[in-house]
């Protein structure tokens, strides 16, 4: 897909895996509207199908960036994670996009939801366990959100692109035993009123 400006149009959907996943169906999508799509996710090999099944069956293109900030999960269990790490990876793959086109679509998919480790009771949950939680649906969102707006965003109020991020039930009524992953989908949430309230009149769709 190319703008007014003959420049090739990017997006980047983070939290990307196998093509029938959300991640993966969700940068599909938007490959067949001819988009050049950055997929990012955790596991390179899913990622590379992903990427072959939008390069054979769609007008799109595709790049593939593998993020270690945050560790194969044991038994569908919570893995390490390493913020300074995320950090650093989000704002790499948005220099990366860059260096392909012009971004004007990103969407937050990475967040994951699991049962405590330690069983349903709260009072038997780490705070090791909220904080995974927390890093890896609210954390990333946030660095997504913040450097989408660093580049996308202009001061003269004209449109400059589009700015998802995937919710769930969870983010507007917490139950048990998912609090862990209430608070952050909330935060989200919260995260996504915000910016559309500071960003939407500087011509940001959030």
């Amino acid at each position: 897909s190319f703008n007014a400006y003959n420049t090739i149009i990017v997006a980047i959907v983070f939290g990307v895996g196998a093509r029938d996943g959300l991640g993966g169906a969700i940068a599909y999508r938007i490959g067949q509207a001819g988009y050049h799509v950055v997929l990012c996710g955790r596991t390179q090999k899913k990622m590379e199908d992903t990427k072959a099944n939008i390069e054979s069956n769609t007008n799109g293109k595709a790049t593939v960036i593998a993020f270690h900030s945050i560790g194969a999960s044991p038994d569908l269990g919570p893995a390490a994670t390493n913020g300074n790490l995320m950090e650093t990876e989000v704002i790499d793959a948005f220099a990366k996009a860059q260096t392909l086109g012009t971004i004007d679509f990103v969407v937050q998919n990475l967040g994951p939801n699991m049962p405590p480790p330690d069983g349903p009771d709260m009072r038997k949950m780490s705070s090791g366990f909220m904080k995974y939680m927390w890093d890896i649906n609210f954390l990333i969102s946030f660095l997504v959100g913040r450097e989408a707006a660093r580049i996308m965003v202009r001061d003269d109020g004209q449109p400059c692109g589009t700015l998802l991020f995937t919710g769930a039930t969870g983010s507007m009524r917490g139950s048990p035993p998912f609090v862990a992953y209430a608070q952050a989908k909330a935060g989200v949430r919260f995260l996504a009123q915000s910016m559309g309230r500071e960003f939407g009149p500087k011509g940001l769709h959030v």
